[in-house]
């Protein structure tokens, strides 16, 4: 009972956040004791925080993002849509003096051909920058170099 006592006294005990989060077992205090001495059945934890909710401030992404993903994010604001030209693109004209222009970054681009609509599967070919490509349904390509999207920000990318 000298225990019960000195329990009762406790400061944990008179912390009501403390009596919920368990402490009482842990100053000797078993299951039977603390739901006697209190009157609660089950001991569960309170979580809380003195955050208001207008204190709270999420981060930019773009402020939170390094490397590539930041540099797509200030593409995208920029509004560059497709900075690697990787989206579809129809074809034009295709003839050897006036050729469909294919961005590349290097000195040549694989590309793949849909040469009839229903067409199941895509003819692939390197497009290379010296010369027009002619593919198997008549159509001519020729890669040219791609814009360099990444010097036109002018913000550094590691920042």
């Amino acid at each position: 009972m000298a225990s019960i006592l000195r329990l009762v006294s406790h400061p944990a005990v008179t912390n009501p956040l403390l009596r919920s989060a368990n402490v009482l077992p842990a100053l000797g205090a078993s299951g039977v004791q603390t739901r006697h001495l209190f009157g609660f059945g089950k001991l569960r934890r309170v979580d809380g925080t003195d955050v208001k909710e207008s204190d709270i401030r999420l981060p930019d992404p773009i402020e939170h993002a390094t490397g590539l993903e930041k540099l797509l994010l200030l593409a995208e604001e920029k509004g560059i849509d497709d900075p690697f030209c990787l989206k579809p693109r129809h074809r034009g004209p295709g003839t050897k003096e006036n050729p469909n222009l294919v961005p590349s970054f290097e000195d040549k681009r694989l590309i793949g051909c849909l040469c009839e609509e229903d067409q199941t599967h895509l003819n692939y070919m390197w497009v290379h920058l010296s010369e027009p490509r002619r593919c198997e349904c008549g159509y001519y390509f020729k890669a040219v170099p791609a814009r360099k999207f990444w010097e036109e920000i002018d913000t550094k990318i590691g920042a």
